[in-house]
């Protein structure tokens, strides 16, 4: 009889040769003919596991440091045994679903500001489940559909995907051109793959499958108030183990070589040279895991960088979180409160002052005066805070006409916005004017220039802000501003 294992799966009704594993475990796949894997959940269990609540950055799951290190070390643990496993020329299932990407710490840390107003961001980096296998998945493009054609006459293969036909769906889909196995499993219609079969090294076979749902209302009952798996569970996961062990016997039967023995691995047969060939891959992995590493930060780093041009065309959310982080960069301790009855954008504090500021993107518009009228409506609000220590300056921050190239817009403010600002002394900020000092600041602490666009803000009083111009070079340590810059003096024309 078989031995067959499950790693991130729990097949309905499972018998009693089916072997569940987690990832969080560390067993070993040598006493398993067989493993049936589904990658893509990686990242939650370890949150279910070590008692998040469901902590998120950018809308994935986040670890930090401690369950980072845990999550590696698992991944590089699953992907070796994966390798062990498929070298003595055993069968691989993989099921293929839409992976739950996720971002794990880096260990390295970024620090902004100074004194009370200095701040510690964390810097993360992607993971991907299904970095633990094996195998290349270029080409792949995460969709899903229910329209799938079998094309091949392989009668084993064929009977497996009929067995998971009425409960499965493509999730994922790869380019033939470069799909690195024989495809057999396509989306209908296309030559995109989304199922086929892998030779490895070693005889080992990969089989990649459409993934099924496991957890089909056909496959449960429900029992005096207490559910439990269905008759059509058991006779569909029988089918399934039945197909792929059939499946199995048939490629290895079909090999070229004759798969490794047990016996093999005993100390009398160890050939030397092929430890050493080990031990150098082994570091070449962790090359290449470091690689992937310092490859996925720079892409991090890089979007990250790309997203300041968010001040040039960009609303809501994004274009507040870039402007924040630009008043931040400029010295400003910088919050955004929330609590029963306020809602502040942004509120900007640093020795000059406090103000409050609220930020509007329109995409073909001015900014008009509603949300001066806001902005107003949250200055009153904020001095009657019990906290508040008096009046804060108000800023309006737009982005008008956003869609269009800044320097081809029309006047960013309403007239009636500019007549309510002079009266009520508030500044007035557009934010493309932002942009040149965020890419200046962004990796240079020039505690002058910081000062002079802070104070610029505060005395600003009913009109746009009129911003420094960024430095072009130092002198004698001293910053040089474009507007300081003497104009040198015309040569005289010399008499002949």
């Amino acid at each position: 009889m078989k031995k067959i294992a499950t790693i991130g799966i729990t097949l309905p009704a499972s018998p009693e040769q089916i072997t569940t594993l987690k990832f969080r475990t560390r067993h070993s796949l040598s006493e398993f003919d067989i493993v049936i894997a589904r990658p893509c959940q990686s990242v939650r269990s370890y949150q279910s596991a070590y008692g998040y609540s469901n902590p998120q950055y950018k809308g994935r799951y986040w670890l930090d440091d401690n369950d980072t290190h845990k999550l590696i070390e698992d991944r590089n643990f699953w992907k070796k045994e994966f390798i062990d496993f498929l070298e003595s020329g055993k069968v691989l299932i993989i099921f293929l679903s839409t992976p739950e990407l996720g971002y794990y710490s880096t260990g390295q840390k970024t620090y902004t500001g100074t004194g009370r107003n200095r701040s510690t961001t964390n810097q993360v980096t992607d993971f991907d489940p299904y970095s633990m296998l094996p195998i290349s998945l270029a080409g792949t493009h995460f969709t899903e559909g229910t329209e799938i054609a079998y094309r091949n006459k392989n009668s084993n293969l064929k009977n497996l995907f009929e067995t998971i036909s009425p409960y499965t769906n493509y999730k994922c889909v790869i380019k033939k051109d470069v799909f690195e196995g024989n495809p057999y499993i396509f989306q209908k219609n296309s030559d995109s793959v989304v199922g086929g079969v892998l030779s490895l090294q070693g005889n080992g076979k990969v089989i990649l499958l459409p993934d099924i749902d496991d957890e089909s209302p056909e496959f449960t009952e429900n029992k005096n108030g207490k559910y439990y798996y269905s008759k059509e569970a058991s006779i569909f996961t029988n089918k399934l183990i039945s197909s792929i062990v059939s499946l199995a016997n048939e490629l290895r039967k079909n090999s070229d070589l004759t798969p490794i023995p047990d016996w093999i691995s005993d100390t009398n047969y160890k050939i030397a040279k092929a430890d050493i060939l080990n031990s150098e891959i082994s570091m070449l992995d962790e090359k290449i895991n470091s690689i992937e590493n310092e490859k996925s930060t720079l892409k991090e780093k890089l979007n990250e960088s790309l997203s300041a041009r968010f001040l040039l065309y960009e609303n809501g959310d994004a274009l507040e979180n870039i402007v924040r982080k630009t008043l931040e960069l400029m010295g400003f301790q910088v919050t955004k409160f929330r609590d029963d009855i306020s809602d502040f954008d942004t509120v900007c504090t640093s020795e000059e002052g406090i103000f409050l500021g609220e930020i509007e993107g329109k995409d073909t518009s001015q900014i008009d005066i509603s949300k001066m009228s806001q902005l107003m409506r949250n200055l009153t609000e904020y001095l009657e805070k019990p906290t508040s220590e008096g009046p804060a300056k108000g800023v309006l921050i737009g982005n008008a006409f956003r869609l269009a190239e800044p320097t081809k817009r029309d006047a960013y403010f309403t007239s009636k916005c500019l007549k309510s600002a002079h009266q009520c002394k508030i500044a007035l900020i557009k934010t493309p004017d932002l942009f040149p000092i965020l890419n200046y600041l962004i990796d240079r602490n020039d505690e002058k220039y910081k000062t002079i666009c802070r104070k610029a803000i505060f005395s600003t009083e009913g009109e746009t802000v009129i911003f420094p111009h960024i430095p072009t070079n130092k002198t004698d340590g001293k910053t040089v501003f474009a507007a300081e810059k003497k104009k040198s003096k015309p040569r005289q024309a010399t008499k002949r």
